[in-house]
């Protein structure tokens, strides 16, 4: 009887373990969101208002469950918002589709026109050795980095050119990018439904075998 009752707790543990485990890794699969700026004196060109050392800041918003790799095989996410305050010049939204890459080999983080699976021109480069292990799915900084020039990003107060970009990088986990439209609203994916099906029903596997086999 003893015996008996030791290895219904051993199965009774095992399966609380794998049920852990399996919810642990819900939240995994959804990602967090995280939030990229950018910041530091620029100067540039903003439509066709120019400007020299003022403070700006470049803020880029995304989910981590999005981190995927660019056609160099360099760590990459599409942004969902990319917003530039430049102070005394005004503040812009960039138009069209936007991503933050890390080259590694290179030393390299910046913004670029384009998506992760077809990239266009960079419009905000800085070297900065912390680039060369960095992932983009963790926070870090602020940490300041080296003039890297680049090409230019539509922007709905015109186009946005960086002689001289903002160098302080910083990563931010936990804020949310703005809330997408209702009908737009995300749902989580068929995997995730099914990592936490699958728990539920371990579970209940579980009680059923503890009552049947240890009374």
């Amino acid at each position: 009887m003893n015996g008996s009752l030791r290895l219904c707790r051993r199965c009774w543990s095992g399966i609380a373990s794998i049920v852990v485990l399996l919810c642990l890794g819900v939240p995994a699969a959804i990602g967090a969101p995280i939030t990229y700026v950018f910041s530091g004196p620029a100067s540039g060109t903003l439509g066709v208002t120019p400007f020299t050392g003022a403070q700006t800041t470049v803020t880029g918003t995304a989910d981590t469950v999005n981190i995927t790799v660019n056609g160099g095989g360099d760590p990459c996410i599409n942004l969902t918002s990319v917003t530039i305050n430049i102070t005394g010049v005004g503040s812009a939204t960039t138009t069209g589709p936007n991503l933050l890459f890390d080259n590694q080999a290179g030393q390299i983080w910046g913004f670029e026109n384009g998506t992760c699976g077809a990239g266009l021109p960079d419009w905000l480069d800085v070297d900065n050795p912390l680039a060369a292990t960095y992932g983009l799915v963790t926070a870090i900084g602020p940490t300041t980095g080296a003039l890297d020039v680049r090409s230019s990003v539509a922007t709905t107060a015109g186009t946005l050119f960086f002689t001289a970009p903002p160098l302080t990088f910083q990563a931010t986990l936990g804020q949310a990018p703005p809330p997408p439209p209702a009908a737009a609203a995300s749902i989580p994916t068929l995997s995730e439904w099914g990592l936490a099906l699958l728990a539920l029903m371990l579970g209940g596997a579980g009680v059923l075998v503890f009552r049947r086999h240890c009374r």
